[in-house]
């Protein structure tokens, strides 16, 4: 990477004693993106490569200060999908375990037997009854 690029990178990192937070522009989850050259990056993936090298394959960038938007080279480290998932479980933050402690739907349907089914998208559940109920509507002229 060219020293212009990273110099463009850290032009928009705020620096103190705690974490680096990324000035740039930030997803909804709050992850910084750095994006020079037609090209986008997540910032602390960023941040973590030019500080630390390449990242291994099948390898994430995980945050040791649970802060999204910082950058602090030091806040960063890498681990496998599984271990951010532990982590992420282990402090409270991940919403797909919140979903699992549900024992009811939001309209009150108890999540028993055959009354739910689990998404494509990992863990989370779908009510049966409410899921019906919505296809019915759908179907009415």
């Amino acid at each position: 990477m060219s020293p212009d690029l990273i110099d463009a990178f850290w032009d928009r990192v705020i620096k103190g004693d705690g974490c680096w937070e990324w000035q740039g522009p930030r997803l909804p989850r709050g992850y910084g993106q750095f994006i020079r050259n037609r090209n986008r990056w997540y910032a602390h993936r960023f941040s973590y490569t030019v500080s630390h090298g390449d990242i291994p394959t099948g390898y994430v960038v995980m945050h040791v200060c649970d802060n999204p938007p910082c950058v602090r080279p030091d806040h960063l480290r890498v681990g496998t999908q599984a271990e951010n998932r532990e982590d992420c479980a282990a402090k409270g933050r991940n919403p797909l375990n919140g979903n699992q402690l549900k024992t009811h739907c939001k309209r009150g349907h108890e999540f028993t037997g055959r009354n739910f089914r689990f998404t494509g998208r990992g863990n989370q559940r779908v009510c049966r009854v409410c899921e019906a109920d919505r296809l019915r509507r759908r179907r009415k002229p």
